[in-house]
């Protein structure tokens, strides 16, 4: 069974570290609304986000236009969109909150010690409450992605979609390959791993069996998908992304210097062996 200990509570970025990328932002002249929905609510995660993620882009050497629209007429934007090489990328963000199930279970310890910064999350596949299952959690990221599809236009070979997603609540903070691999593509590369729910095996978004609202539009649209393991300066480095079968840009992905170091994940090849990725 797989079974996650998490005892570290909110700890994505330390407030002195989320000051001094507000300063390095400020510094760049370039990130005023950003920077005003900051000041305006400084304990917004999802904020703090987008600032992490135009921090990497920046140290990387590019410079995103923020809030840009990627699909013309729909009155919606995209957090980030960069040229590269003749491509334009655009980016949506998201951050996956708890469920509120987990979210009562931590306001539960913190009401019982108002004085302790951390909390207990045990995550099980075979957990009693369906909400404190592993693949309960893969489920929920699954859906987090699919509200973002209406914001991109249609894929070409110079507009790249591509989502970014906050896994900083899933899994405990822990997420691994594995994980990332089953939300897209169903089949984990070591078969004790493999995620099911009420005994049928979970399907991963690039599956044509994956049949959710907005499974299809997904495909057809979203070239990539970037797992971003927790919501801290230097963690972009233990993050994941997966790339569309049907729509692959992988090398365009390599050729972007602040995304080299990101872990690409593949379909599982031979689910008895534990080769690297």
């Amino acid at each position: 069974n797989r079974q996650r200990d998490q005892t570290s509570g909110q700890v994505a970025v330390p407030l002195e570290s989320i000051h001094e990328i507000a300063e390095f932002l400020e510094e760049s002249g370039h990130y005023a609304e950003l920077l005003r929905r900051y000041r305006a609510d400084p304990d917004n995660r999802s904020t703090w986000f987008e600032m992490v993620f135009a921090y990497w882009l920046e140290d990387g050497g590019v410079r995103p236009a923020y809030e840009q629209e990627a699909n013309p007429g729909s009155g919606k934007t995209v957090d980030f969109s960069f040229q590269y090489n003749g491509c334009t990328y655009y980016l949506e963000l998201v951050r996956v909150e708890h469920s509120d199930e987990v979210l009562a279970h931590i306001e539960a310890q913190r009401k019982a010690d108002p004085q302790c910064r951390s909390y207990e999350l045990i995550l099980r596949s075979d957990h009693t409450n369906q909400y404190f299952r592993t693949a309960a959690q893969t489920i929920r990221l699954q859906e987090k992605i699919l509200e973002k599809l209406e914001k991109f236009g249609e894929p070409t070979e110079r507009a790249l979609s591509i989502i970014v997603v906050d896994c900083t609540n899933i899994h405990g903070g822990m997420l691994d390959d594995e994980d990332v691999r089953i939300v897209a593509f169903g089949k984990a590369q070591r078969a004790v791993w493999q995620e099911y729910w009420n005994e049928n095996r979970l399907k991963g978004m690039f599956e044509p069996e994956f049949a959710r609202r907005g499974a299809d539009e997904l495909r057809r649209k979203i070239q990539a998908i970037i797992f971003v393991k927790a919501q801290r300066p230097g963690s972009l480095e233990e993050s994941f992304v997966v790339v569309n079968p049907a729509l692959d840009i992988a090398e365009k992905i390599r050729e972007v210097r602040p995304f080299q170091v990101l872990t690409h994940v593949r379909v599982a090849v031979n689910r008895n062996t534990t080769t690297s990725v």
